[in-house]
């Protein structure tokens, strides 16, 4: 087991029980995309979510649900049965629930900003010269905003601040690749930066 935790997956699913996000952040990550594990993985740790799941409508941290692997998979719910999973490495440090709770709350602060942007389901080519993305699909664009799968550079760059932070239970002291330990700029040890607002 490592000296440190270090934040491997987050992912994002929605009340009907479907994908919203699921990103990686290992080294060997193409461009960030989870692979079909972290996918299994979070379809597995959503039947322990609802075994634990005690009252509907209001926001539920489950803690650590299950380890697979190299990975502990902790659970959140939202009120509005939006369920956020984090998988972190296995190690030997105690990773406390305080410190778990900020970091769901920061997930779930960046995902209210993202349904509350109006031009988030706007394909990205529309918004870039640069960008290369396709619109979104007829089936995906009829559904609800807090049924769509997310595509969002700005929601990718909030999630990637949150990946790169630690807090001093999971190893805070040491500094990630590329400054993405808990200081680097990113403000005071223990604390994450929040959303910067949408520029539109």
């Amino acid at each position: 087991m490592t000296s440190s935790t270090k934040i491997q997956c987050i992912a994002l699913i929605s009340s009907t029980n479907s994908p919203l996000y699921i990103r990686s952040f290992g080294p060997s990550d193409k461009r960030g995309e989870a692979d079909l594990r972290y996918h299994f993985i979070a379809h597995s740790a959503l039947d322990l979510v609802e075994e634990r799941e005690t009252a509907k409508n209001v926001e539920n941290y489950f803690g650590l649900l299950m380890t697979m692997e190299d990975l502990a998979v902790y659970g959140f719910q939202t009120s509005t049965r939006t369920k956020l999973l984090i998988m972190l490495t296995v190690s030997d440090m105690v990773v406390k629930d305080l410190d778990m709770i900020t970091i769901f709350r920061a997930i779930h602060t960046s995902y209210l900003s993202h349904l509350c942007n109006p031009f988030h389901s706007i394909s990205p080519s529309l918004l870039s010269k640069n960008a290369r993305s396709a619109p979104l699909p007829p089936a995906e664009a009829a559904l609800p905003p807090g049924r769509r799968t997310i595509h969002s550079p700005l929601f990718e760059r909030r999630m990637e601040k949150i990946a790169a932070w630690n807090p001093p239970s999971m190893g805070g002291g040491e500094t990630g690749g590329g400054g993405g330990g808990a200081t680097g700029g990113r403000g005071k040890q223990g604390e994450i930066p929040p959303p910067t607002p949408s520029k539109t």
